[in-house]
């Protein structure tokens, strides 16, 4: 996959999720909900009629701004991305999977994710990312975390794996893969608050982490987060 975890959260521009037809109203859309993520804000096509027609305003019928064409009345709805990703540990525990990222943020260090593909399911998702990033073989065996950050549209599912074999080498989108003692773990160099929040969660919970709850927490648009 070409664009994984953008920098700060931010997704690339995108063709929609779907395209309805419902007759949008001229119903100005202050202090309603927006139903447009921060990528879609400068979309100008119709890609209904082509037309340079697109607003941002609330549907008859519905609680959310939308992105309506002037010209046709298409409405635009938007739905989350989901990303996969794998927290992926040596049998004895003592050591986790990460990769260097050679795309934006370059340098920085992950655990093995990046969005579904169609046609897969999230576990799979992850299995594939660790395959293309590390090069390596993992076994899934729970959901460690589950995050959802609003600004970026994205809901992130975190699995925890133990790796086949030690065999780790860097991918296509990585300039290295390597296994980390958990006291030598690069927390400055992490690229994202979930990879972080993620290995906290499970170094914290070593002595019973193949049965522990999955950790559950929402980053709101301001930037904090709540457990939930």
């Amino acid at each position: 996959m070409d664009k994984k975890f953008p920098s700060a959260f931010c997704i690339p521009v995108q063709k929609p999720n779907h395209v309805g037809r419902r007759r949008a109203s001229t119903k100005p859309s202050t202090r309603m909900s927006s139903g447009v993520p921060n990528y879609a804000k400068e979309y100008r096509f119709c890609p209904s009629c082509g037309e340079e027609k697109l607003t941002e305003r609330v549907p008859d019928g519905d609680g959310r701004s939308r992105l309506v064409c002037d010209a046709c009345g298409n409405v635009m709805y938007f739905n989350p991305k989901i990303v996969s990703a794998a927290l992926a540990m040596t049998e004895d525990r003592s050591r986790v999977l990460l990769v260097k990222r050679s795309i934006p943020p370059v340098g920085k260090w992950t655990i093995p994710a990046g969005f579904m593909e169609i046609g897969e399911n999230s576990s799979d998702g992850a299995i594939r990312e660790t395959k293309e990033e590390a090069n390596a073989n993992i076994r899934i065996t729970s959901v460690i975390a589950v995050y959802n950050i609003l600004a970026a549209a994205q809901v992130q599912i975190m699995y925890l794996a133990y790796l086949v074999d030690e065999h780790v080498e860097a991918g296509s989108e990585t300039s290295e893969a390597r296994l980390f003692a958990w006291d030598e773990i690069p927390w400055d160099s992490l690229a994202f608050a979930t990879v972080t929040w993620s290995l906290e969660y499970a170094r914290s919970n070593l002595s019973n982490i193949d049965s522990v709850h999955p950790q559950l927490r929402t980053k709101q648009m301001d930037g904090s987060y709540i457990e939930a």
